[in-house]
């Protein structure tokens, strides 16, 4: 009797003798799931379930057949079809290259029947055979079981690949339409690192790492960072290096993991959007229903090195940066003085996007699930919009191309806190649109700084919390306030300095409507100058408190 090896590994083609084969009086390869309930009565579900996935080498359970079902299978005859129709299309390699059986001649139906009793000669027979492609499509769910007498015993799944039967990977992948995958890294491009713990993920120290790098032209129409699929959860790092070439930008992906075949499921490679837009690509198979145990788990560190601009006066200027990358933290460091983007767009999922620093002309910084912290500064647009989660922004929002300049700011059942600075390239003037808005949490505003004679249109609601909004004291126009109870309050700071230094007086008017709103003005007074009323305020909240301090 041959030696009890242990269960073929994912992905290997091996001997057959590496199967695990215990003393067994007789031995079935059974390829048809679906029909395996028919021939074990009373079976455990928990080991061998026609409908579950979950099929284990490690799995070993007893069943008792009915003894009376007639399509038990029993008879040598009957374990030579199944073993005939299940290997039917394969080659089996003996040990020198003119040694084969051919599985679909009637000799080797022949050789099975002898094989059969006793079990220990069609082990030995085989042991010496290597079974290659071309397999039948049903082949990887042949699965091999003993019998010995009236139990029946579960022994191994038989895989020449992998098997994930309805578990583990799909094989679809998440690619967005408008993207295309040019080249995927393969199993040879990963570079081995050190093992490392990771505190972002739970169990912390996965105990391999892996990692490849791309080279991207810093000049392209579009950098792009995009992420799909199950396991795909990670960390985005976006910094500069004195040391980085001036017109490269580098995408470093490292994958910690615990077992290869999971690490090799996933297609990291370039992508390619619209003539010049490329980028790097991480998509990960999604999962088929079952639990996904921890080893078969990733998470992916990207670190994207850009160069650093050749004076410490002027900041490089790239077109566009693109991040769509869900369920992965992204971190933007001090690239404030470094970068000017002229659109950047980061998008998350489930994940924080927190910002040392960022300069750009138009932004918009989305996620869901995740909040949304940092420094902002544009010159055009920007938007920062999550859900069920803060937002915590200081904003430089800087009017110099004579159009109206923006910032919206939104989320769900989260507070807003932010800090908006209205700049003007010409010192004074310009036009500002602004509006925040969330529910069911406080929202707090504050304008420190804005042009003389500059327009500021703010827009600012919640619900069942309090809505608060600081005015720079430049501020002239109008305001409304509304609250469905506890009231509306105006704030004004008496001995307000006039900004302009002409020591003009202030007039703030204010009217009460019925207790839950109010509405009024403030500007200041030009002795034979005409009134100006150009900004508006509305400040909105329901079952709390709305305060306008000037």
């Amino acid at each position: 009797m041959p030696p009890v090896n242990t269960p073929l590994e994912q992905g290997q083609q091996q001997p057959i003798s590496s199967l695990s084969i215990q003393a067994i009086s007789g031995i079935v390869y059974y390829h048809d799931r679906n029909s395996f309930g028919a021939l074990l009565h009373g079976r455990n579900e928990a080991h061998v379930d026609a409908d579950n996935e979950s099929i284990d080498s490690s799995m070993s359970g007893a069943f008792t057949p009915n003894t009376s079902d007639t399509n038990l299978v029993r008879s040598s005859s009957a374990i030579t079809n199944l073993i005939q129709e299940s290997f039917r299309g394969a080659t089996l390699l003996g040990p020198n290259s003119s040694n084969t059986l051919n599985t679909s001649s009637t000799g080797f139906s022949s050789s099975i029947a002898t094989w059969v009793q006793p079990s220990a000669a069609l082990v030995q027979a085989l042991s010496h055979y290597t079974a290659v492609p071309p397999l039948r499509p049903f082949f990887q769910d042949t699965i091999a079981m003993q019998i010995v007498g009236a139990p029946l015993s579960f022994v191994a799944p038989v895989n020449w690949s992998h098997n994930w039967g309805d578990h583990g990977p799909s094989g679809r992948y998440s690619i967005p339409g408008d993207m295309n995958l040019d080249d995927c890294v393969s199993n040879d491009d990963w570079v081995s690192l050190p093992p490392k713990g990771n505190p972002y993920h739970s169990p912390a120290g996965f105990p391999y790492s892996s990692q490849v790098t791309f080279d991207l032209p810093v000049s392209c129409e579009a950098l792009l960072l995009v992420s799909r699929g199950s396991t795909s959860a990670g960390s985005v790092d976006v910094v500069t290096s004195t040391e980085q070439p001036h017109d490269v930008a580098t995408v470093r992906v490292v994958v910690n993991y615990f077992r290869d075949n999971i690490r090799d499921e996933a297609k990291v490679g370039r992508i390619s959007r619209q003539e010049g837009e490329t980028g790097v690509g991480i998509f990960t198979p999604e999962w088929r229903r079952g639990h996904r145990g921890v080893e078969e788990t990733l998470y992916f560190e990207t670190t994207v090195v850009l160069p650093e601009s050749s004076t410490s006066l002027v900041p490089l200027v790239i077109n566009k940066f693109e991040t769509d990358v869900p369920n992965t933290l992204q971190r933007v460091h001090d690239l404030g003085k470094k970068i000017l983007f002229r659109h950047i767009l980061l998008k998350g999922k489930n994940a924080a996007i927190e910002v040392k620093s960022l300069g750009m002309e138009n932004g918009e910084i989305t996620s869901s699930n995740g909040p949304i912290h940092g420094m902002f500064n544009t010159s055009n647009t920007l938007v920062l919009m999550t859900s069920n989660a803060p937002i915590r922004a200081d904003v430089g929002l800087e009017n110099n191309a004579g159009f109206n300049a923006k910032v919206a700011l939104q989320t769900s059942n989260s507070p807003i806190e932010s800090n908006i600075s209205l700049l003007s390239s010409k010192g004074s003037g310009g036009v500002f649109d602004v509006s925040a808005s969330t529910s069911n949490s406080r929202l707090h505003v504050n304008f420190p700084a804005a042009p003389m004679d500059s327009t500021l249109r703010f827009t600012g609601r919640t619900s069942n919390a309090p809505a608060t909004a600081f005015l720079n004291p430049s501020y002239e126009g109008s305001f409304n306030l509304q609250t469905s109870r506890l009231g509306a309050v105006v704030n004004d700071h008496k001995g307000v300095e006039d900004p302009s230094g002409k020591k003009r007086k202030r007039i703030v008017q204010s009217t009460q409507q019925g207790g839950d709103s109010l509405l009024g003005s403030v500007y200041w007074a030009d002795d034979g100058g005409p009134l100006k009323l150009q900004g508006e305020v509305i400040l909105t909240t329901y079952h709390a408190r709305v305060a306008l301090v000037l």
